[in-house]
């Protein structure tokens, strides 16, 4: 999928490239896409990877971009 791709998808909010990896890492609205957001509202997804997290706010789901490899696996066996 290339950025604009991600852009269509539903709840899109805030998209930026893993340092270390490459891969992209996107924040959706998890509201918008029609999920539970009992656990968070927010939801930050290793798109490489297929791995997520969720937060709370936007703010921390923007912080959890900047740092993939501190809750994707994957990254952070890239990045040992």
């Amino acid at each position: 999928m290339t950025s604009s791709d991600y852009r269509s998808l539903a709840g899109y909010r805030h998209q930026r490239r893993n340092d270390i990896t490459g891969q992209p890492v996107v924040v959706y609205d998890a509201t918008a896409q029609g999920m539970d957001a009992s656990d968070g509202r927010w939801m930050i997804v290793c798109e490489g990877h297929s791995e997520l997290v969720v937060t709370d706010t936007l703010a921390l789901a923007r912080s959890a971009a900047r740092e993939p490899q501190e809750w994707c696996s994957q990254c952070q066996d890239v990045s040992a």
